[in-house]
């Protein structure tokens, strides 16, 4: 088995990023989803926010569905993409 940690190529993070689903969100939906989405998440801060929003943190498959959840509250059925 290799311990070798896999190197992601940018179609990687344009896979796991949710900035098109962000852009589908209303103004004022915005800031309750990013609330949501950072509790769901377990993250504090804003940088960790954005890098999960531009796919350079790749989710696992519990958060993959959490944000997939989220986005469909709001009637975003196509959330992953740049």
């Amino acid at each position: 088995m290799s311990l070798r940690k896999k190197i992601y190529t940018p179609e990687d993070y344009h896979r796991f990023a949710f900035k098109k689903g962000w852009r589908h969100l209303r103004r004022d939906e915005q800031n309750v989803v990013k609330s949501e989405l950072k509790k769901a998440l377990n993250i504090n801060t804003e940088m960790a926010f954005y890098s999960r929003m531009s796919g350079r943190t790749i989710p696992n498959v519990i958060e993959y569905e959490q944000i997939e959840r989220i986005f469909n509250k709001y009637n975003v059925k196509q959330c992953w993409g740049l």
